[in-house]
């Protein structure tokens, strides 16, 4: 019985450790497991091309960083891309995040291009047509 308390013991003590550095390690694997998921999922999704180049997410500072976006438009549409984004960034004081006000440190958006293009198979604009895509065809 001893030995199994003591094992018991350890095996609580293990799962605890390994979730501490899970958690402790957050910000290193985040990025690169969200963006090859987004790039998989967003094309299914939006029936479009796209490509996240560069994504990272730190929850204990608060700042949030997307580079090298891509949304294609849906086909038949004359412009190959709807939205492109080089970089975003955002910078929230985490102390202010439960407060009443939440205090951004700093926005950036650089080389956004965004086309609005009417056309398509059905004459709707691109992103009406994405929008539908995303809602299931409905």
């Amino acid at each position: 019985m001893k030995k199994f308390l003591k094992f018991v013991m350890y095996a609580v003590l293990i799962a605890v450790a390994l979730v501490v550095l899970l958690v402790a390690t957050l910000p290193l694997w985040l990025g690169p497991v969200v963006k090859p998921a987004a790039n998989i999922a967003v094309p299914q999704i939006t029936q479009t091309k796209f490509n996240l180049g560069h994504l990272y997410l730190n929850p204990y500072t608060g700042r949030f960083e997307v580079g090298e976006m891509v949304l294609g438009n849906p086909e038949g549409y004359d412009e190959p891309v709807a939205v492109a984004l080089s970089n975003l960034v955002v910078d929230v004081a985490m102390n202010t995040v439960h407060a009443e006000y939440i205090h951004v440190e700093e926005v950036t958006v650089d080389g956004l291009f965004a086309s609005y293009v009417k056309g398509g198979q059905n004459g709707v604009d691109n992103f009406k047509q994405i929008q539908y895509n995303v809602a299931g065809g409905k």
